[in-house]
Parts: structure tokens; C-alpha cells; sequence
């Protein structure tokens, strides 16, 4: 129930290209002291970014602010676009720069404001929303987000106190009550809570938080029947359709998953309800499938398609579920419409290569590649995912000068990308023969994400056949199955760390858990068979060595298991 600030910060590429458009033909344009030569040099900020080159369009911002370094607009123009790129300390001292050249202009306070949320500085947040109160003394929403920030904050006290102040400034109103209703409730007086509120539903206020919280309140002391007969009331006194989701909230605290996601449904099918709410409660529900089984998720999806045809994500989140379920032509036609809708989007093309990739079509994934470096030049999600496909094509001398370019731009990137680029890398270079670097590459990703099975599996079984740091091998081929127990590959991956420690007995009992499995592959049946003839058992061995060579297609794996069957005779 805690509040949740709104987030002025998701203003795309478009958006900052409008507001350039807006500066040229605007008043700013006739405060500068020469209108022609200050509108030329803002025309070709626009011109860079049309072409999607953010970095230049900030290199430009830079010369014109050099020649008009009080444009407060264009420190403004130039934080927005250092905030798209992830640049939010840069973008703050841009923006803040813009409100001291124009204190009185909220857009750029208010931007001000959003960075510092953004970057968890409320301390200066609530010193500039102090700062605003002076300016603007009748703005009773720089009240309230005072209020805000102080509860997010956790100062509860110092937030009710705000409210009381703003109360005998501006008089008792409902937005208020809720605001100190909900304060209330964190300190657990919720009875007082519900006397405050249920004075507004008396007078059938037109404020959804008023129905949503008193029956959030009610359902706490399992009064179920009452929050609903709340709702239902307040959905037929203001026909506020977000109120869909308190229904769903309410039906999901009793415990009934049919009628919660009956009304979550409706929510969905809501030109009312946000965009973004159903964002964010479909971003939860995809990371926990055990609340709805995958059709219901789909079903879920398919609103968003319809409701919301020209955002990406819905396309997006509805291929993601198509991919779960096993359907990648689907979900790649979701994924193309997502990036045509959205080419600056990384995910939706990450999820496009993916499936191209998915259905071995390497030479299709490098062409999307192509396409998304041309939107996104230089990101090193795409270099990695280009880099893979020509892997896969066994062009190794490109995949190298990709993979190797991704790690250069992945400075500003998550641990876990940068574990799989370098876990990609120790794949290439034992591929190119380079031990050494293969073996490094595989523990800087292993050093950036303990829980990257790929490279914890392949270094400890490269480390096994060479027979080198075996005791390392085993610690992180056990790390594998603890995190994934059935997996064929580090199955057998750890019977051959023990086989090469001389362990073979435990060898046997992992590689047979592995051959339990369905459909073992050539390697696992010959590791099968080079741990039985280690324990004598040279009959059995030769059954299973027959076995892998039914299976093997490689020429000299068909050479080595023959001479292992004819010299074992």
C-alpha cells in the first residue's frame, strides 16, 4: 500500500528530440543574444539525434552551451539525455544547473527532483522540496511530495507533521487523509486509519485510495466480504476501473487465485488502468510463475497486445511467455514487431537474436545483429550476441574480434553480462587452442557471477582433461549440480573430475545418473565406458563404447571409440 512516486524519468529518444524542436521555434530561442545563430546550432543538436547518435547529440549540446551557458533549456535538453544513457550523476549536475538559471520553472525542478529520487539522495530531495516551498507557497503538490519523500524515506513523524502543516494551509482534504492514513498504518493504528477514511467514503469522494486502502484494511483483519463490498461500492460510485486490481489484491489475500485473476484480467483489458501498472505486475508475475499457470500469463499478455499495441513491451512479454512454452517462430514474430515498434530497445532485440539462435539460424541472428548495432552502435550486449553467432558458424576470427569488442564497451554493464561475455571468450579461446586466456576468462566469469554454470562446467571439466588443479574442478562441477542436479552435461562432468582423481567408484555412480537420463549423448557413454574398464568390468564397458559409437559423428571420435573396442577385446 506504500505510495509510489511517479516516475518522470522514461523520456525516450522522441521525446528529447521534440523538446529540441520545441526550443527552436520557442521563446527560448529569443533569449539568446543572436535568435539565428542560437536556433542554427539547436538545429543541428536535432539533426545528430534524428540520426539516433546520442553522443554526438551530447558532443553538439556541449558546443552550444560553450556560446550560451545560461540556455537553462539546453542544460535541461542535455540531462535528459545523459539520464536515457545511464549517466545519472551527469544528468543531476545538468539539471541542477537548469534550476538555478530558472528557480521558477517546475519542469526542470521537478526533473531535478526525479534524479535525486532515482539515486536514493532524499536528503537532497527534500532540501530542494524545501527550497520549492519558499518558491512556491500555494503549490499544495510540492506539499505533498514532501509528505512523499519523508515516508519513503522512513521519517514518519516528520511526515505527519507536513501534513498537519499542509492541512492548515490549504484545509482537510481527502489526498491528504490518504497520505496520513497510510503514515498511520505503518505505525500500526489502523483503526484510526479507518476513521479517517471511511469519513471521505461517507461522502462518496471521487479518490480511488480512499475505497483501496480502507479494504486493504478490512481484509488485514480478515473482514474479506467487507473490503469487497467496499470496492464493489466505490466502483459504482466513481467507475474507476483501476479499482480492478484492489479486487484482485483482496481475492488473492483470501486465497482465491480464480477470482483474483478474473479481475486482474479486467485490469488488463482496461483502457483506464495504466500502461505501466500492468507493467510492473506483469514483470512481477513472469519472475513468479507459481501464481498463474502459463496460459493465464499468455492470456494476460495477449490484453496488453491489443490494449497496448504500439509499446514494445507488450509484444515483448507476450513472445517471453511464447518461449517459455516452446513456440520460438511465434515468439520471434513478436520480438521483430517489438524492435521495429522500439529500435532503441536492447531487451527486444537480446530476445530476438536469442531466438534465432534458438532455432540454429546463425546467419539470420548476425543480420539482426547487424540491424540493432546500426540503432545501438557499439553496445556490447549486441557485440556479444554477434559474436555467438559467428561462433556458431565457426568463424572464429570474427567471433573473437566481437566477443573481445563486447568486453571493451561492457564497463557500464551488470556483473552478469560481463560473467557471460567472458564465459563466451573461454569458449572461443579453448576453441583458438589459447589455454591460458581460456582458463582466465573462465574464472573472471566466475569471479563476477559465482552462479554462471557454463563456465563453473566447462573449466572444470577442461581442467579435468589435462588433469590440472583437480581439486578445483571438483568444487565447481559440485557447484553445478547444486545449482541444477539433473543436468546430463555436469553429471558427467563430475564423474570425470572424480575418474581423474582416481575416485572411480563415485565416478560410476555419478556417470550412471547421467545415463539414467534420457538420451545420453557419445561423450557421456564413453566416459561410462572408460570408468567401467577402470573397474575391470572390460564386457561392459565395450557395450557401452558400442553404444556412444552408434552415436558419434565426429571422424576421430569414430577412430578413438573403434580402437578402444578393438584393444579391449
Amino acid at each position: 500500500m506504500n505510495r509510489k512516486f511517479i516516475d518522470l524519468g522514461c523520456i525516450n529518444l522522441i521525446a528529447v528530440v521534440l523538446l529540441i524542436g520545441v526550443l527552436i521555434s520557442g521563446s527560448a530561442v529569443a533569449q539568446q543574444g543572436s535568435t539565428e545563430e542560437y536556433k542554427n546550432e539547436l538545429k543541428k543538436v536535432e539533426e545528430v539525434l534524428q540520426a539516433g547518435d546520442i553522443m554526438g547529440a551530447l558532443s553538439q549540446l556541449d558546443v552550444v552551451i560553450s556560446k550560451y551557458p545560461n540556455a537553462s533549456e539546453v542544460h535541461y535538453a542535455r540531462a535528459l539525455l545523459l539520464a536515457q544513457g545511464g549517466e545519472l550523476q551527469q544528468a543531476e549536475a545538468s539539471a541542477l544547473r537548469a534550476h538555478e538559471l530558472e528557480e521558477d520553472n517546475l519542469l526542470y525542478s521537478n526533473y531535478l527532483l526525479e534524479l535525486y529520487k532515482r539515486q536514493q539522495k532524499f536528503d537532497d530531495a527534500i532540501g530542494l522540496i524545501n527550497e520549492l516551498m519558499e518558491i512556491f507557497p500555494d503549490n499544495q503538490q510540492v506539499y505533498r511530495e514532501g509528505v512523499l519523500l519523508l515516508q519513503n524515506k522512513g521519517d514518519t513523524t516528520n511526515a505527519l507533521e507536513l501534513i498537519s502543516q499542509t492541512e492548515d494551509r490549504f484545509g482537510r482534504t481527502d489526498t491528504l487523509d490518504v497520505m496520513r492514513s497510510e503514515l498511520l498504518i505503518e505505525q500500526g493504528e489502523k483503526e484510526e486509519a479507518a476513521e479517517l477514511l471511511s469519513y471521505w467514503v461517507d461522502k462518496e469522494t471521487n479518490i480511488r485510495q480512499v475505497y483501496s486502502n480502507l479494504a486493504f484494511i478490512y481484509a488485514d483483519g480478515k473482514q474479506i466480504k467487507k473490503a469487497i463490498s467496499l470496492l464493489e461500492k466505490g466502483l459504482n460510485t466513481i467507475k474507476d476501473e483501476n479499482l480492478y486490481l484492489d479486487f484482485a489484491d483482496i481475492y488473492q489475500v483470501a486465497k482465491q487465485k480464480k477470482r483474483s485473476y478474473d479481475y486482474l484480467l479486467l485490469a488488463f483489458q482496461s483502457d483506464q488502468v495504466p500502461f505501466m501498472e500492468k507493467h510492473r505486475i506483469m514483470f512481477s508475475l513472469l519472475s513468479h510463475t507459481e501464481e498463474f499457470n502459463i496460459n493465464q500469463l499468455q492470456e494476460l499478455a495477449s490484453a496488453l497486445v491489443i490494449r497496448h499495441p504500439n509499446i514494445a513491451d507488450s509484444h515483448l512479454f507476450k513472445g517471453d511467455i511464447l518461449w517459455r512454452k516452446g513456440e520460438v517462430n511465434e515468439a520471434r514474430s513478436l520480438f521483430l514487431t517489438a524492435v521495429s515498434i522500439s529500435p532503441q530497445n536492447i531487451d527486444a532485440w537480446r530476445m530476438l537474436i536469442n531466438a534465432d539462435l534458438a532455432s540454429s539460424d546463425p546467419d539470420r541472428a548476425i543480420q539482426h545483429a547487424r540491424q540493432g548495432l546500426a540503432k545501438n552502435p557499439n553496445h556490447p550486449q549486441l557485440l556479444y550476441f554477434s559474436g555467438v553467432a559467428y561462433f556458431m558458424k565457426d568463424d572464429l576470427k570474427q567471433a573473437r574480434e566481437l566477443l573481445e569488442g563486447a568486453l571493451n564497451y561492457s564497463d557500464k554493464e551488470s556483473p552478469f553480462v560481463q560473467s557471460n561475455i567472458y564465459a563466451s571468450l573461454g569458449d572461443l579461446y579453448h576453441k583458438l587452442e589459447l589455454t591460458e586466456a581460456s582458463d582466465v576468462a573462465y574464472q573472471e566469469a566466475i569471479d563476477l557471477d559465482s552462479l554462471n554454470v557454463s563456465a563453473l562446467n566447462n573449466l572444470a571439466y577442461y581442467l579435468s582433461l589435462r588433469k590440472e588443479k583437480l581439486d578445483t574442478a571438483e568444487k565447481y562441477s559440485k557447484k553445478t549440480l547444486e545449482l541444477e542436479p539433473d543436468n546430463t552435461t555436469f553429471l558427467d562432468t563430475y564423474a570425470w573430475v572424480l575418474f581423474q582423481q582416481g575416485r572411480f567408484e563415485e565416478a560410476k555412480a555419478w556417470i550412471e545418473k547421467a545415463v539414467n537420463k534420457s538420451n545420453p549423448s557419445s561423450v557421456v557413454l564413453e566416459h561410462y565406458g572408460d570408468i567401467l574398464l577402470e573397474l575391470g568390468k572390460q564386457k561392459d564397458a565395450q557395450k557401452q563404447w558400442r553404444r556412444a559409437l552408434k552415436l558419434a559423428n565426429d571422424d576421430a571420435d569414430v577412430e578413438k571409440l573403434k580402437d578402444k573396442i578393438s584393444n579391449n577385446n
